[in-house]
């Protein structure tokens, strides 16, 4: 069993960067509460499988997807701090 599946944090990576242009208005603090969600949802659909450890799997890699966020963007920030 991974902690991590890959296809659902790219998904969720996706999504929240769609939920961020679509709605501008969101307060940004909900957003890895919303992908978390979303993660929850996705890994039984993925897995075809409705157990606890999906569960908790799909919330784990919609948290890894919003710090991937976080990583990229502080990354990409710090070549403007120069």
């Amino acid at each position: 069993m991974t902690i991590i599946q890959p296809i659902i944090l790219i998904v969720c990576y996706i999504i929240g960067e769609l939920i961020k242009l679509l709605f501008k208005s969101l307060d940004k603090k909900w957003l890895p509460f919303i992908i978390g969600a979303i993660g929850m949802i996705l890994s039984p659909l993925i897995c075809k499988e409705m157990s606890a450890s999906n569960i908790a799997t799909g919330l784990i890699s919609g948290f890894a997807s919003s710090g991937g966020y976080d990583a990229i963007k502080a990354i990409r920030d710090k070549g403007k701090e120069l």
